[in-house]
């Protein structure tokens, strides 16, 4: 029977075929490596590796498979059990090492799962959305496993940025009352905080999920814990603390509140010996141990003195020499060989070069009261670094000295400033303009009738610059980007005269390519008989072409109480057939070099641009008749506002320093500053504006 059997019954299945394929196959199995990696959306993806392959290339195939570019801030995670990443078990959790072995690396199931690893303090500087995009996927679970710890506000914030993105603009006929129901969208989520965020969302409309993740980053940056890689550790009494790395230092939590931090750059050293943890810093002297000078030049402009070192030569500013019965050696308090200078003339010289420190130094000559200020350490109290003493133990210890003062401090000093004149002495004492900083671009030939005033031009490091325009790539406006400290926010401007006759083009393309959606008019077309701005915009329903752009007025409303005008306008784009609306919000009833004769009203106007700015990343353009005076003044006004949200010190001197930084002569006149600081004081004493919640702890 079995000779009767065709071969061919046999010959796709020979004996020697099958053993051989089940020992390849087995083979196989043996020398390569299966693991799985979830991903921050829980997906799963299974990857075949070779046995004795490194953390490296799972890490090149995870990335290839996502398409990330920005790879360096992601990393893998596993533990032991293969638990996934949880509140509870982070002291489990390890990251996979590149350099390592895989098999070397994990004990139990082969499950890994991607994080972000490296945090950058400011998102918007990825450069990729799909960065941004897995940012946002992290921090959420953060925030929902409790790891990141958010006020309700604030969470109800985010939350509202994440419905955006998932759902798209509030509809009432889509979204029902209960639409958030079986959204996890933040921890121990009740009925009450739903209709919290569903008002927030009603906000967002027009965002994309782009944009609302941006916002959720932007928000979530400002928080303590943002980006903190945890340990637990105890102080020296043995209280449980926390220690947090960031990417801007060491930070101290103590119950879930920061209580104390340490920038990279105060410090020196830091060292795990015995279980004890040490931290050394460079030492600081207080304000408390400086001595202020005072002096005006001879009859032959000298003051009398020498200064070597500077930050070119990697050495501090010191005093070499004092020649006798000059100003600087009759001065009182006198000016001593190795005092240290520290400030001149309010202006902090530490990453000064020589040359800078004595133009500085010179230049007060040329100022109005031809006053030298000097802010200097006795060479008594001068001490290097290099004498640092032996490493301390680390020891928490309630900061009672702070460096800066708190909000009701400011406060209470701009009140006093203001009374008793000083305030206004040291305005009137400042530099109209930074030193160093050039203005060439704006005195070419070609340039020269493109500025209403000859002597008001903008600094060419931080001009703005047109993309080939019919007058090539100039226009008389700077950026001015104001900080808000402890916050994370950047207030964008761009401060540019009033347009001309032939610069208009000019400055609609500016609008259209920096992507304003806000224009701040504080000026008349026409005051005390002069022209102060071109008419740049058409009559309502009117239409005019320009620079490739057609401009339309679509509505027109004046609001007589806050004294304002409000113009709709759309831009289109039209080679493109892009359209994109602008909202002008143009001021009336405030003179040249003079002030609102209303502050309440000034103040509502205020408010009014702020609500305008709301949610808004472009830069704002304003701008009166120069782009200086009442420019400068609405610029501080917001950012003062802004700093007293965010629960931090108001110094007006500071802030105008730093506008003058970014475009010369910001605020004009002391008038206009005594007006704006009055502002100030009245909006914090009358509760018109008050620290947010989310940073009243900061």
């Amino acid at each position: 029977m079995i000779e009767s059997v065709s071969r061919r019954a046999f010959g796709g299945s020979s004996g020697t075929y099958n053993v051989r394929a089940t020992e390849l196959a087995r083979d196989r199995r043996l020398k390569t490596l299966s693991v799985t990696v979830v991903f921050l959306d829980d997906t799963k993806q299974l990857f075949q590796l070779e046995k004795r392959a490194k953390g490296q290339a799972l890490l090149e195939l995870v990335f290839t498979h996502l398409e990330l570019v920005e790879k360096h801030y992601f990393g893998l995670q596993f533990s032991d059990n293969g638990s996934p990443p949880t509140l509870s078990n982070t002291d489990l959790m390890r990251w996979l090492d590149p350099s390592k072995p895989i098999k070397k690396q994990m004990r139990g199931p082969g499950y890994f799962y991607l994080r972000v690893k490296f945090y950058v303090s400011d998102p918007s500087k990825l450069q990729e959305e799909y960065t941004r995009y897995h940012f946002y996927l992290q921090i959420r679970k953060d925030i929902l496993s409790g790891k990141l710890l958010v006020p309700p506000s604030t969470a109800c914030l985010l939350a509202s940025y994440t419905v955006q993105s998932e759902l798209g603009d509030y509809h009432p006929d889509e979204h029902g009352p209960k639409y958030l129901t079986g959204m996890a969208l933040m921890p121990n989520q009740t009925e009450e905080m739903e209709k919290k965020i569903i008002e927030l969302h009603k906000l967002h409309k027009g965002q994309t999920p782009a944009d609302a993740e941006f916002n959720f980053l932007d928000h979530a940056k400002r928080l303590d814990m943002y980006g903190v890689d945890l340990h637990r550790a105890k102080d020296s009494s043995g209280k449980d603390l926390q220690l947090g790395v960031t990417s801007n230092g060491l930070v101290i939590f103590q119950n879930g509140i920061k209580i104390n931090s340490f920038s990279w750059g105060k410090i020196v050293k830091i060292s795990f010996k015995r279980k004890q943890f040490f931290i050394q810093l460079k030492r600081e002297q207080t304000d408390d141990s400086l001595v202020r000078i005072r002096m005006t030049p001879d009859e032959e402009g000298r003051f009398g003195f020498n200064v070597k070192g500077g930050s070119d030569l990697a050495m501090p500013i010191l005093v070499s020499r004092v020649a006798p019965n000059t100003p600087a050696d009759r001065c009182y308090p006198k000016l001593n060989e190795g005092d240290q200078v520290l400030f001149i003339n309010g202006i902090d010289i530490s990453g000064m070069s020589h040359e800078q420190v004595v133009n500085l130094i010179r230049a007060s000559r040329d100022t109005r009261v031809g006053e030298l200020q000097l802010a200097v350490r006795p060479s008594s109290v001068y001490e290097p670094i290099e004498t640092a003493e032996e490493e301390p133990v680390y020891q928490y210890v309630t900061d009672t000295t702070a460096i800066r003062e708190t909000l009701e401090q400011s406060m209470a000093a701009l009140n006093d400033g203001l009374v008793t004149g000083s305030l206004i002495v040291q305005f009137d004492h400042l530099f109209r303009k930074k030193l160093g900083l050039s203005t060439s671009h704006a005195s070419l030939p070609q340039n020269t009738n493109a500025n209403r005033y000859t002597d008001i031009l903008p600094y060419d490091l931080t001009r703005v610059i047109l993309e080939g325009g019919a007058n090539g790539d100039y226009i008389n406006a700077n950026y001015v980007n104001m900080e808000i400290p402890g916050s994370g926010i950047i207030n964008r401007y761009i401060a540019t005269q009033g347009p001309l006759a032939n610069t208009v083009g000019g400055f609609w393309q500016m609008v259209w390519e920096t992507g304003s959606s806000l224009i701040v008019m504080v000026t008349g077309l026409v005051e005390r008989g002069r022209i102060k701005c071109h008419k740049y915009w058409p009559n309502i329903g009117e239409s005019v072409e320009t620079s490739g752009l057609k401009i339309k007025s679509t509505r027109c409303h004046y609001n007589n109480p806050a004294g304002y005008i409000c113009n709709t306008l759309t831009l289109h784009h039209i080679q493109s057939g892009i359209e994109r609306e602008v909202t002008q919000l143009q001021y009336i009833g405030w003179p040249d070099h003079g002030v609102p004769d209303n502050a309440a009203v000034f103040l509502q106007f205020i408010n009014e641009v702020r609500r305008c700015r709301m949610n808004m990343l472009e830069p704002t353009v304003v701008h009166c008749s120069a782009g200086i005076g009442r420019t400068g003044v609405l610029i501080l006004m917001e950012t003062a506002l802004c700093l007293i949200e965010a629960n931090q010190p108001v110094y007006p001197i500071e802030i105008v320093t730093h506008m003058r930084d970014q475009r010369a002569m910001m605020v004009q006149t002391s008038s206009q500053f005594r007006f704006v600081c009055t502002c100030i004081l009245h909006a914090y004493n009358e509760g018109l504006c008050k620290p947010l919640a989310e940073y009243i702890y900061c």
